[in-house]
């Protein structure tokens, strides 16, 4: 009885650091479960081939200058991989130790700022997140810049609410972490500077000197820092492959951030209004913290959005990464202060549905440790012990590099690698004089579909085809087959075939063969790709010619969308049989109105002679894997 009583008493006086305890085993767990088999990504890849440079200078003006990110991350990988090498695990290691480091800053801010309940519910959604858990897989900014920012506001609380009037610790932990987040990305910055601002308001009038020497020093440790930033800002942006904002931005952000399930967001509405209430005492200062946090999230957003509006796109879920945290820090702590007990059941409640979601509703422990780099390299590695030498094997992506990072691993031999911003004039040539029965392409970082028609048009028979996130593969055969459908997952809307010609063009005719139908009778709500292809014999020199896809508004003479197949460049003589094709994502694109209308036709820009004897227009089904790790799966 008495040993009975001792544990209940034990456990009376512990509870809230088992609750604490719980939220970090399970932080360590999903950020570190098998994290030596979770593949690199495009923007690792990116980043791992900027190290090594012979000195620092180098490691600078190489290395970093290019890039759209301050030095900080870069810098970090450039020492790590000479010590660790390039193992993903190694590699990985210190941005997953630092998502679960902040895990428990959340904690800490949330109870020093409020109560252990705010810093318990916030440290419960964070650890179990996926938006958090994923970017803590990942060997960039974001969860160290996330680290160093809530790094500034612990020591910030402590500088503010400290009673030592003199230069402290915690000001220079404070003056370095604004520094070292300023450093890591800038989005991170910008948060940094917002915190500065609010933490010298919330300071008592004789604590503001100390403030200000706080952002002197930390502006006097940035300054080596100067040029870097002056030369990315002159730049503008991160590229063209980003687009502005949608409307629904923000709500796709919320839905996505809270796993698309409706049970998750039951349960944290559950807790939330179980626990909603304010006690009288401290009222306007707890809700004053809030309103500064609140402030920091919808700041970062909205700079974000008009600098993407007005200027060049940047803003996407990860740049909210750094803010974020706050919001729900805030949101928490609108809450009153719960009895030890009802704490550690709340952390049961919201840690048991962040998990048990992020493993079932998101796949997470799939769709980001199968990715398309390794697999594709697992693929034809398979494929070089089942065909041996009958099969041809290809593979297209953000760089060769990139794409031989894994072939090597594997030992694969005799692979193609084309970067996707090369023209198709090659992959081409390489297509038409393969004699092997086989042929395997995969392809990455969402290379246009056209390279897989390519091959398609030549070897018809679909053996196996899958995607990952961003990436895909298929397997094809030559062996005529007369088919339905050109995949399991698509559809034809025209299917045409003469050799005698469906249509002849003359020196007289620049525009023809014109198909058009309703969008909204022909393409479906999950429909992902419409492909058109075209086989033409030239009955004299080609030498400027496309095939057109586009969708027009009812009423409007310009089109919504235009895409356009072209020759990239070739010459085709007389009696040469060409196969062009054009593509539209409709899962990259805008969204169709009512009314429009889907056409294709050829545009005979040289007006030369030649004879279409094939024409096929097909939609694909969007297939969810695609864009998992940020879209809804179900």
């Amino acid at each position: 009885m008495k040993s009975a009583l001792k544990y209940y008493t034990w456990f009376s006086k512990n509870t809230e650091k088992i609750a604490i305890a719980i939220i970090l085993i399970v932080a360590a767990l999903l950020r570190l479960w098998r994290l030596w088999d979770v593949p690199f990504m495009h923007d690792e890849f990116s980043a791992l081939f900027r190290v090594g440079y012979e000195s620092f200078t180098q490691l600078i003006r190489e290395g970093v200058t290019p890039d759209a990110h301050p030095a900080g991350t870069q810098i970090l990988l450039h020492y790590w991989v000479a010590i660790f090498g390039n193992e993903e695990f190694w590699l990985k290691l210190p941005f997953a130790v630092m998502g679960i480091g902040s895990v428990w800053l959340v904690y800490q801010v949330g109870k020093k700022l409020f109560h252990e309940t705010a810093g318990l519910i916030s440290a419960s959604l964070i650890a179990t997140m996926q938006y958090f858990v994923f970017y803590s897989q990942l060997a960039r900014p974001y969860s160290s810049g996330l680290f160093f920012v809530l790094l500034a506001v612990y020591f910030g609380i402590k500088v503010i609410q400290g009673k030592t009037r003199t230069i402290s610790i915690a000001s220079f932990g404070f003056a370095f972490s604004l520094v070292l987040a300023s450093m890591m990305h800038y989005f991170a910055m910008m948060v940094a500077g917002f915190i500065f601002i609010s933490f010298f308001f919330l300071a008592k009038p004789d604590k503001r000197k100390r403030i200000i020497f706080i952002g002197l020093f930390s502006i006097i440790l940035y300054l080596p820092n100067i040029g870097i930033l002056l030369n990315q800002i002159s730049v503008g942006g991160i590229g063209d492959w980003l687009g502005r904002p949608s409307p629904d931005f923000v709500s796709q952000f919320l839905v996505y951030a809270f796993h698309f399930s409706f049970l998750y967001i039951f349960s944290i509405l559950i807790v939330f209004a179980l626990a909603f209430k304010y006690k009288k005492n401290n009222r306007f200062t707890r809700f004053s913290f809030s309103i500064h946090l609140f402030l920091w999230f919808a700041l970062s957003l909205g700079i974000g959005w008009a600098y993407s509006l007005l200027r060049t796109p940047v803003i996407q879920f990860s740049t909210l990464y750094f803010s974020f945290p706050f919001l729900i820090i805030g949101l928490s702590g609108l809450t009153r202060p719960l009895k030890p007990i009802l704490n550690l059941m709340i952390v049961s409640v919201l840690v048991f549905f962040g998990s048990f979601t992020l493993v079932s509703d998101r796949q997470h422990y799939i769709m980001m440790y199968e990715q398309g780099y390794d697999q594709i390299a697992l693929k034809f590695q398979q494929n070089q012990t089942n065909f041996k030498d009958d099969i041809t094997q290809a593979a297209v992506g953000g760089s060769v590099r990139m794409l031989d990072f894994y072939q090597q691993r594997q030992q694969n031999s005799g692979v193609f690698l084309f970067s996707k911003n090369n023209s198709l004039t090659d992959f081409s040539a390489l297509v038409d004089t393969c004699q092997s029965q086989y042929f395997a392409i995969g392809w990455t970082d969402y290379s246009p579909f056209n390279w897989v028609e390519t091959v398609r048009s030549k070897y018809p028979k679909v053996i196996e085809q899958q995607n990952w996130f961003n990436s895909g593969y298929y397997l094809f055969e030559r062996e005529e087959v007369e088919s339905l459908v050109p995949f399991n997952d698509a559809r034809y809307l025209v299917k045409e075939s003469n050799r005698g010609g469906i249509h002849s063009f003359t020196e007289k005719d620049e525009y023809g063969l014109l198909w058009e139908t309703l969008c909204d009778s022909s393409i479906l709500k999950d429909d992902g790709i419409i492909v058109a292809g075209y086989r033409i014999l030239a009955l004299g020199e080609i030498n400027d010619l496309s095939v057109v896809l586009e969708i027009k508004e009812s009423g409007s003479s310009v089109p919504l969308i235009w895409r356009s197949g072209t020759l990239d460049g070739r010459n085709i003589k007389a009696g040469e049989t060409i196969i062009m094709i054009v593509v539209h994502h409709l899962d990259a694109g805008p969204s169709i109105p009512l009314n429009s209308k889907l056409r294709t036709y050829v545009w005979n820009k040289g007006k030369m002679p030649f004879i279409v004897t094939d024409r096929w227009l097909y939609i694909k089904k969007h297939d969810p894997q695609l864009f998992g790790l940020f879209g809804r799966l179900k």
